[in-house]
């Protein structure tokens, strides 16, 4: 066959892509239960942590997290997924929220007093920050410090420069140094989930 024909390009094209996708559409298939498991694991140690009934890095078993999971409701109202833990005769609630960062979307669970006075914690879920800069709103020091922060005004701002983490009542937490952006986009986060957290706790009984 003429290898410069039209046919053979056609034909040559055709196997190619038959050799490359088919394989990667099996694979897919065949993961695609995995992933969607693991999502929700991940999605549930997010919840549990925000309540502070677990930590990130604490290792658990999956049997381990579906047995504090069943301490928590969770609720879906007007698309937006709500986390009711309650503790005595304290209510807390939590939602699964997102908010634009640098260079794409950060989701996060926020979790809040009845009275929404203040941030209990937040967890994040996914997100696509700069290694090493942005993506550190995962890491310890940064979720300790927003910990029970109050909110001022209805917000809770970033400090350009470091602040006493001791003060909850300031409504400020410290900003990543080199992460402005995320940093605002933490903020932000927080005012979006406040204020929709509030339209919806109203509804729940």
């Amino acid at each position: 066959m003429n290898k410069n024909s039209v046919i053979y390009t056609i034909i040559f094209g055709f196997l190619t892509a038959f050799i490359f996708v088919v394989p990667l559409s099996l694979a897919y298939n065949v993961t695609k239960p995995v992933v969607a498991f693991n999502s929700e694991i991940a999605k549930k140690r997010a919840v549990l942590a925000s309540f502070g009934l677990t930590s990130a890095g604490k290792p658990m078993s999956n049997q381990e997290i579906a047995d504090l999971y069943n301490k928590v409701d969770e609720k879906t109202l007007d698309g937006t997924n709500v986390y009711i833990f309650r503790s005595g005769e304290d209510t807390f609630y939590a939602g699964r929220f997102t908010v634009a960062g640098l260079w794409g979307p950060i989701t996060a669970v926020v979790s809040f007093p009845a009275d929404l006075s203040r941030v209990k914690s937040m967890a994040v879920i996914s997100h696509s920050e700069t290694p090493g800069l942005g993506a550190r709103i995962t890491e310890e020091w940064f979720i300790d410090q927003l910990r029970e922060e109050s909110f001022v005004n209805g917000m809770i701002g970033v400090n350009a420069l470091p602040k006493d983490r001791t003060n909850k009542e300031d409504g400020m937490i410290d900003a990543i140094t080199g992460a402005t952006r995320t940093s605002d986009a933490i903020a932000q986060l927080f005012k979006i989930s406040r204020t929709r957290m509030e339209e919806l706790i109203r509804r729940i009984p």
